[in-house]
């Protein structure tokens, strides 16, 4: 009598155990990203999304190496995701002369992946050592 009276208990112990675990197994830790990175897009002219909302993507301040002497202009934004599924992308960026005419022919768009709270460098160099001004855009594939 005493295992048979105890034995219900216990048993739903065990099953409540089994849930919690279950329901908790499947979560994996989010990646470690830096909270104070984030810098709405609108306070850089120079990248344009399309199809992606300004609250998809968080930059940081691109870096700007100006051309010199024959070495050209070189850019390197970092965007990061702040969604939890991933953004399916592509890019292009486009150099420009002192008076905004494109120095940049036929831009090509390359493919990106903004992995779920993930952060991805893009780069570019000039092929022009006139460029002086540069933009990114970046579509939603």
């Amino acid at each position: 009598m005493f295992a048979t009276k105890h034995a219900f208990p216990l048993c739903g112990l065990v099953a409540a155990a089994a849930i919690a675990a279950i329901g908790t197994g499947c979560q994996q830790p989010r990646p470690v990203t830096p909270e104070a990175d984030q810098i709405p897009l609108g306070e850089f002219p120079n990248i344009t999304l399309m199809r992606i909302r300004s609250d998809e993507l968080a930059a940081e301040r691109p870096i700007v190496t100006p051309a010199a002497g024959r070495k050209p202009m070189q850019i390197s934004v970092s965007l990061r995701s702040l969604c939890e599924y991933p953004i399916m992308a592509e890019y292009r960026y486009v150099f420009y002369d002192q008076n905004m005419v494109s120095v940049t022919m036929s831009p090509t768009w390359r493919e990106v992946v903004f992995g779920p709270l993930q952060r991805q460098i893009l780069t570019a160099n000039s092929i022009s050592e006139k460029a002086t001004n540069w933009s990114l855009e970046v579509r939603r594939r």
